[in-house]
């Protein structure tokens, strides 16, 4: 029936944003303009089921349905990406109404209906199918169809039976008089015959609910094919109300024997093959109306690109051969095709009606059966040859109960609506092979070794990443192994020269000051390394000395590095500030001074000791500020190592206590030789932390047992927190 015709003014294409689209895609619930159209057309009826606002027929709740699917964002669930900020297909331009239709459009168009490429997709973690198909089942029991059609292009079965009721969604939607949900669960294949567990149909179920329009539209949707094709074949549908369900017209003239022959030919047909045939033919002629819609719409021009295909697109979910019998179809006039429906259109009414077939003989052909296409289909499934295949509704009388009846002969829609049954096969007539049946084995043996030898270059190079893979894990091996060594012999080295320290007399100077002078004045000592005091006198105290000043920065060098034991600066203990007149040099150890061989120069060994006793006072000093802080945390940094040596060999049973009352002396140190004035700020946030992290490691190391990992940690933590100090103090120095 015709629908008053939309407002299309108030839309745009939902393609290229063109303002007044003249066609609309029925599965995918948007509106289309001509140029866009031009593109869907060649897409096939599997892809995109167009029809023109103006010039085609419609049914009033079908057309209602796309115009509310459209203004309510139908268009969003095939452009669910572009709309995404987060998504990487942002980057895709959407075409316009003044781009080229090829390429830009059509390659647009294809990603978008074909590959899906921009679809909204289920989230496998979140969502299961079982839960999509509740989803879908709850559902329809609302208006909200734009919902129904996400959860369907998400993936969700229109045929879904609850399993305590077997009711489909079409049951429930029948039961709540939805007439949109239906005409949209007709069009994603839902079948309108398939029964509950109580034997009711979805148009029972609404005529029980009192819903009298809706089940009488359940009845024209299970006939839609019969209907269709008598609608091309003459203008009118037979009327369903009055229990009329056939309206087959009659073409003058006598056929010929040709005809006959082949019209028996149709009669023994199998219902599968019978199927696939009004499939096919449905899509033929659904080709032919929008093709006389477009020829009837207001003329358009596409330059050199006016190029519609004049047969069925093909539809790679269906072989080759059977694209190649649907191509065909084409080929035939106008009275040849209007036989072939009509032809077909009594035998759906015999076999609906539950009539026996005429009682002469099928005389046997004697032409090919692959000249036609109806014996093209016969080598692709083969004809029955079982003599109770015609009679599979001779047992049921009542016509009405047949028809609803699962084991009727099911008129479906296109094999783009939804999947048949089309993998069984029934016998092949005689036992023969066809030349259509060799072709079709010879291609699908083709398909299958190209399959395998994918597959085995696939394999080979999933092997040679494998090894490769294996070869690398390899060598980081070795490395982790090279590197573990290097680490041991560093851990030994330091671990020696720590233990000769350790081991190491004191110095005659020191031995001296610790005699010779009170507690508070003698030269600091840290476990068995004397304070490098000279080190420390500021520039200013030794400006003619250049000598100093190079030693000076020797050892700033080698603190700054980390060479505590560095062959090319001096030690602690062994470098001494020198006088005007020339003071000697000591070695660090138990042997006695060196000799200068000059006995003039004016110091004794007592003027020795006070003289360095005086230089150690002068390590809180303000004015050598930074450069003793710079030794303190060098210091500092060694007593850790130890503390992390000790616990790497020892374990737990590491004298943790010992290291961290070492590591708490050099901090105290630390924090005396900031001067007051640069306590402020970061400077004293640094000194915070670096207490917090002292008393952190103190009460790890006091812990019992002993956490080694937490004790690495929080000495880690104060190393830290040291450079930090250090960097600090720098900073507001360059300022």
């Amino acid at each position: 029936m015709n629908y008053p015709e939309l407002d299309t003014s108030i839309f745009v294409c939902a393609d290229c944003g063109a303002s007044d689209p003249q066609w609309a895609s029925i599965n995918r619930g948007v509106l289309i303009c001509s140029e866009c159209c031009f593109v869907h057309r060649n897409l096939g009826r599997h892809i995109s089921q167009m029809r023109s606002l103006k010039k085609g027929i419609w049914n009033a709740n079908q057309l209602a349905l796309i115009d509310v699917l459209y203004k309510n964002g139908s268009n969003n669930i095939w452009e669910h990406t572009l709309l995404d900020p987060q998504s990487s297909n942002k980057i895709r331009k959407k075409p316009t109404s003044n781009d080229p239709v090829i390429p830009k459009k059509e390659a647009y168009i294809k990603a978008k209906y074909v590959e899906l490429a921009f679809a909204i997709r289920p989230n496998i973690d979140d969502l299961s199918l079982d839960d999509l198909n509740k989803q879908l089942w709850s559902c329809v029991r609302t208006s909200h169809v734009e919902t129904a059609l996400r959860l369907l292009a998400l993936g969700a079965d229109p045929n879904y039976a609850d399993p305590d009721k077997g009711n489909t969604p079409l049951h429930i939607a029948a039961k709540e008089n939805q007439g949109l949900q239906v005409e949209l669960l007709w069009i994603y294949g839902a079948d309108v015959a398939q029964q509950n567990l109580a034997g009711h149909t979805p148009s029972a179920i609404a005529k029980m609910e009192g819903h009298i329009a809706l089940s009488e539209r359940l009845v024209e949707l299970e006939f839609e094919v019969t209907d269709r094709l008598t609608m091309f074949l003459c203008g009118r549908k037979p009327d369903h109300t009055k229990n009329q369900h056939f309206l087959i017209p009659e073409l003058t003239g006598q056929a010929t024997d040709i005809v006959k022959r082949y019209r028996k030919q149709l009669q023994h047909t199998s219902n599968i093959l019978l199927e696939k045939l009004f499939q096919d033919v449905y899509d033929e002629v659904d080709r032919r109306e929008t093709e006389a819609e477009w020829q009837a719409s207001q003329p358009f021009h596409l330059g050199n690109y006016q190029h519609v295909a004049v047969f069925l697109p093909p539809n790679p979910n269906l072989p080759a051969t059977r694209n190649q019998l649907r191509q065909k179809l084409a080929k035939y006039g106008a009275r040849e095709f209007a036989m072939l429906l009509i032809d077909m259109l009594k035998e759906a009414k015999r076999r609906c009606m539950g009539l026996p077939l005429e009682a002469e003989k099928l005389e046997p052909p004697t032409q090919r059966l692959a000249e036609t296409y109806l014996s093209g289909m016969s080598g692709e499934n083969g004809p029955s040859t079982d003599p109770n295949s015609s009679r599979d509704y001779d047992e049921v009388a009542d016509v009405l109960g047949q028809r609803k009846s699962n084991e009727s002969f099911s008129f479906k829609r296109s094999s783009g609506n939804k999947s048949s049954a089309s993998d069984e096969q029934d016998p092949i007539l005689g036992n023969t092979v066809t030349l259509d049946d060799f072709l079709e084995l010879k291609e699908r043996v083709n398909e299958t070794n190209g399959k395998l030898n994918s597959l085995m270059q696939l394999n080979t190079e999933m092997l040679k990443e494998f090894k490769l893979v294996q070869r690398t894990l390899s060598n980081l091996q070795e490395d982790q192994s090279e590197l573990r060594r290097d680490l041991r012999t560093l851990q030994n080295d330091f671990s020696q020269t720590h233990h000769s320290i350790t081991r190491r007399n004191p110095s005659p100077l020191t031995i001296t000051s610790s005699a010779t002078l009170p507690p508070s004045q003698a030269a600091p000592v840290v476990g068995a390394m004397i304070m490098p005091s000279s080190a420390l006198l500021h520039r200013s105290a030794h400006s003619g000395d250049s000598t100093d000043a190079a030693n000076l920065h020797s050892v700033r060098f080698a603190r700054r590095h980390g060479s505590l034991t560095s062959p090319n600066g001096p030690t602690p203990g062994q470098t001494l500030s020198r006088g005007n007149s020339g003071p000697e040099r000591f070695r660090n150890g138990s042997a006695p001074p060196m000799d200068t061989g000059s006995s003039s120069s004016g110091l004794s060994q007592s003027t020795q000791v006070m003289s360095s006793s005086g230089i150690m006072n002068k390590l809180f000093d303000s004015e050598v500020f930074p450069d003793n802080l710079i030794l303190e945390i060098e210091l500092l940094t060694g007593a850790i190592k130890s503390l992390l040596t000790d616990l790497q060999q020892e374990g737990e049973k590491a004298n943790a206590v010992f290291h961290a009352d070492s590591i708490h002396h050099h901090i105290g140190r630390i924090l005396k030789v900031i001067p007051p004035s640069h306590r402020v700020g970061d400077v004293a946030d640094c000194m915070k932390e670096i207490n917090l992290s002292m008393a952190s490691l103190s009460g790890r190391c006091l812990a019992k047992p002993l956490d080694v990992d937490t004790t690495c940690h929080a000495a880690y933590d104060l190393a830290k927190a040291a450079k930090e100090l250090l960097v600090t103090v720098h900073r507001h120095q360059d300022i």
